[in-house]
Order: C-alpha cells, then sequence, then structure tokens
C-alpha cells in the first residue's frame, strides 16, 4: 500500500515536475483504440528489455460517462465515471508482479455511449525496481470520449 500512496502522490505533481531531459522521460506510448462502445487503451512500456522502469500507475482525463470494463490484475482503480480514471498496481513488495514491465504492454478498458473522441492528458508513472522507488514518468494525450454538453469546471466552482 505504501508503494501505491506514494506513486499516486508522484504522479499528481509530476505534470510540473517534468525535466526538459528527454532521459528524464520514460519511454512508452499509448495506444487507443474504439470498437463500438468499448475503448481499449495499451500502455506500452518502451524502455529496454531488461530495464529498471516498470508502469505503475496510470491516469486518464475524459470528459464524458464511462464504466471501467477491465484492467490488469493487480491494479486497482478509482473514478467519478466522467472526469478521471486513476490506476494503480496494488503489490506491496518487490518483485511487484503486476507493474507493466519494458517491452510489455497493460490494457484497460473502458466503456462510452458518448460517440465524439478528442485529446484529453494521460500520465504514466514507473516504480523503479532497482531502486525501490519512483521511477520516471511521462504526461501526453490520447484520445478519450468527450461530451459538448457537460459543464467545464472552473475555479470559481470551487468553494
Amino acid at each position: 500500500m505504501k508503494k501505491y500512496c506514494l506513486a499516486i502522490c508522484c504522479a499528481l505533481v509530476a505534470f510540473s515536475a517534468f525535466a526538459e531531459d528527454e532521459e528524464k522521460y520514460l519511454h512508452a506510448r499509448v495506444d487507443v483504440k474504439r470498437e463500438g462502445q468499448n475503448i481499449t487503451y495499451t500502455l506500452a512500456n518502451e524502455e529496454p528489455a531488461g530495464g529498471e522502469q516498470y508502469i505503475t500507475v496510470w491516469s486518464i482525463y475524459p470528459h464524458a460517462a464511462f464504466t471501467l470494463v477491465s484492467k490488469p490484475e493487480g491494479w486497482k482503480c478509482e473514478t467519478d465515471g466522467i472526469t478521471h480514471l486513476d490506476c494503480a498496481n496494488t503489490d506491496g513488495e518487490l518483485p511487484y508482479p503486476h507493474d507493466g514491465e519494458p517491452g510489455k504492454g497493460l490494457q484497460f478498458v473502458i466503456r462510452s455511449a458518448q460517440n465524439t473522441m478528442q485529446k484529453g492528458p494521460f500520465i504514466i508513472v514507473a516504480w523503479d525496481h532497482v531502486k525501490d522507488t519512483n521511477g520516471l514518468a511521462l504526461h501526453g494525450e490520447a484520445l478519450v470520449p468527450f461530451d459538448a454538453a457537460l459543464k467545464e469546471e472552473s475555479s470559481e466552482d470551487v468553494e
């Protein structure tokens, strides 16, 4: 649980913590495939096989109603079903068998009746299996369900 909490906290601040140096980013990508109402997100860990950077956290930010259909074994996801999906591996100690190892992928599937898709932010955070601490991270954009009728939250809405 300690690893899960630490990884989630790091994911929350990672957007502002990235360095300019490409070597400081996790080499990964998110592939998106839509089939009917199901949207499959494949997280590809492109770090060198045998490397120490294993995917342990993934978050994505849709803007439409959705449900989580499937996730990898050993992962816990939290969502409000509209604006965020935050997932993390819950393994408590090395070897963290459910982390996404270098050269492999992890799949998550959501379902949304919303046909419109638009780019939305994602973040992937790795766990360093050699140092047993937070690893590299990557943020970017991937296609997510988008409902223009949903009200945008603003700082004025927060009390």
